[in-house]
């Protein structure tokens, strides 16, 4: 029997409206065990469509049985600020 630990996977994102349905789509396809990944998507203040296209991606991958959660960092712009927010929320790799 083989062990996966859970993880946690950080994704900031800014105005990625165009490029989100490519990314989610990837994010469903791994095959990494379901209930031991969670993929947390940082909206980094984003001014398009990306917020909605989280959200819709959050209620589709409970139908799949996927974790993914909509975070948003919107005091400061930067990637690094957005994965701050995403690290605080993680529950993966954690001892």
């Amino acid at each position: 029997m083989m062990f996966f630990p859970t993880v946690s996977v950080i994704i900031p994102i800014y105005n990625g409206e165009f490029d989100l349905p490519d990314l989610i789509r990837c994010l469903v396809a791994q095959t990494y065990p379901a209930a031991q990944v969670e993929y947390l998507l940082v909206d980094n203040a984003s001014q398009d469509k990306t917020g909605n296209i989280i959200q819709n991606a959050v209620e589709q991958a409970k139908y799949q049985g996927l974790i993914f959660s909509y975070l948003k960092e919107n005091q400061i712009q930067s990637s690094y600020a957005a994965r701050n927010t995403g690290v605080l929320s993680a529950k993966g790799g954690r001892c």
